[in-house]
């Protein structure tokens, strides 16, 4: 996850994981938990 909160770093991590994502064939639970706590970081629903 981004160091810093601000939108730009955000959408970017969301990028980066959404590549992380599609690269693997067996979800990776620590890569959905970034996600989610991401998600929370941006205020959006789960």
């Amino acid at each position: 996850m981004g160091l810093y909160s601000d939108d730009e770093s955000n959408m970017q991590t969301l990028e980066l994981l959404e590549k992380a994502k599609q690269m693997c064939e067996v979800p990776v639970m620590s890569a959905i938990k970034q996600e989610a706590l991401l998600m929370l970081r941006m205020n959006k629903q789960v």
